[in-house]
């Protein structure tokens, strides 16, 4: 084994280790055992555990903890804020105030889900960079090493103790649009590189400067609404997220123009099967998650 192939692996292991303490952070996640959808008028309770009184079905909810939200996210940066079994107060537009206990946010089911999904895609990245014979290849394994690390995270959240928490919060951001970016730079060189050596140079360090630019910004918003948090710092923070899917949702798609215009250009059988077996996994899985998952939430549409 090369060294370059044992350091890629090492780098491996660690995102493993951490993207495994992330799940353990995501199982401290606290929600209220209602449901909750945003209306012209705010935010009303859709449902609700049969302990509650059905009173509370279709009724506003004026603030929460004494905070005016208005939106689901605005509700869940509240309830982040406790801890599962804690009191949460809900005053709704009747001016009852009804008291609940937090529960957990996902079940062990879900979690272990969640395990598997980011395994498999740590496995993929593993077994592309072993077998990958070209360069250029190697980058879609960085690409799946930092998508798995997102996918079991799900969240940017401090539950943990801070040491632990802000690491994975850092990596996470860092993480999330070079896993993008990574692909892109891949689509360069796949099945070969389109792009002179010096140009491929300079659009990679340019990705990676791209990359960074939006990382900081969003590292920045986030850590300033959880030390400061008011609902104003919250959504700067939510308006930084919004703008950083659509550029995402962008890249992926340019992505995918990218490949299709090098299937064009790619006459060898073999390479034209590598191609299409890309072409498919986008098309069929992680065009249409990520569509629902970054555009339409950029419309404030619940997917």
């Amino acid at each position: 084994m090369e060294a370059r192939e044992k350091y890629y692996f090492v780098i491996l292991f660690l995102f493993t280790v951490l993207g495994l303490l992330g799940l353990y952070n995501l199982s401290f996640r606290p929600k209220l055992p209602i449901q909750t959808e945003e209306t012209k008028v705010g935010l009303k309770i859709q449902q609700s555990d049969n302990n509650f009184s059905p009173d509370i079905i279709n009724q506003t909810i004026i603030n929460a903890e004494n905070w005016p939200v208005v939106t689901v996210a605005q509700l869940d940066a509240v309830v982040e804020m406790k801890e599962i079994g804690d009191d949460f107060s809900l005053t709704l537009d009747d001016g009852t105030v009804y008291h609940f206990q937090l529960v957990r946010r996902f079940n062990i089911p879900y979690l272990i889900l969640f395990t598997i999904l980011g395994i498999c895609f740590y496995i993929i990245a593993g077994l592309v960079w072993h077998g990958s014979k070209a360069t250029g290849e190697k980058y879609f394994a960085v690409s799946a090493t930092f998508l798995g690390y997102i996918i079991i995270m799900t969240w940017a959240g401090i539950k943990l103790p801070l040491y632990f928490s802000g690491i994975l919060v850092l990596v996470y951001f860092l993480s999330y649009p070079q896993a993008f970016l990574t692909f892109l730079f891949f689509s360069y060189h796949f099945p070969s590189p389109t792009l002179p050596q010096q140009k491929l140079l300079v659009h990679k360090r340019l990705l990676q400067l791209i990359g960074l630019s939006l990382s900081l910004p969003l590292i920045l918003l986030y850590f300033w609404q959880h030390f400061d948090f008011n609902l104003v710092n919250f959504d700067r923070y939510q308006d930084g997220y919004r703008i950083f899917r659509i550029f995402i949702f962008v890249t992926l798609t340019y992505s995918v123009v990218v490949l299709i215009r090098n299937l064009k250009k790619a006459p060898n059988p073999v390479n034209r099967r590598k191609m299409l077996w890309v072409l498919w996994g986008l098309s069929g899985a992680a065009f249409p998650l990520f569509f629902s998952g970054i555009f339409l939430k950029f419309l404030s549409i619940n997917p």
